[in-house]
């Protein structure tokens, strides 16, 4: 599966910010589990492209605002969630009943609304908040920003695969 997951650093050029990001995620993944880190986008909305045949690199036009909107499209009802309203819809909550597969979607579900509880679902910002952070193999957004670093914010771009 592909998924893209934003890291947000402090630093002094996109590039360092690329190459912090590799570092700090380096011990992630094995060669099944691997990533590209694509691009970043500076809070000013300027675009680095680090990796153009990255799955999921920054578009030329992109901005903070839209990375927001992207996100926020993030926190929506998705299958995981159609899926297990629609088995408890039809009265079915003895879990135990329950086969594997819609077990998983319940446990999606639930995880999906745990990280939806601390996030200001209206004023989502990424250059302050995370979703699903540290979980690289999730849609998300991991804040690594040292506020003792020099540089203007940088939201980097990392096409996951797992």
């Amino acid at each position: 599966m592909y998924n893209l997951h934003l890291a947000v650093v402090k630093a002094k050029s996109p590039k360092e910010a690329c190459d912090y990001v590799e570092s700090e995620i380096s011990e992630y993944g094995d060669d099944n589990n691997w990533r590209t880190i694509c691009g970043a986008v500076s809070e000013a909305n300027e675009v680095f492209i680090n990796d153009k045949d990255g799955s999921y690199p920054p578009e030329a036009t992109e901005t903070i605002e839209s990375i927001n909107s992207m996100v926020k499209g993030w926190f929506n009802v998705d299958d995981y969630i159609l899926a297990v309203k629609e088995i408890i819809a039809n009265g079915e909550t003895d879990f135990t009943k329950w086969d594997r597969h819609e077990i998983w979607l319940l446990k999606k579900y639930a995880d999906q609304l745990y990280e939806l509880c601390d996030i200001p679902k209206e004023t989502f910002n990424v250059l302050e908040n995370s979703y699903y952070g540290y979980k690289y193999d999730e849609f998300g957004v991991t804040n690594m920003v040292n506020k003792e670093e020099e540089g203007q914010l940088y939201v980097v771009f990392i096409s996951m695969h797992s």
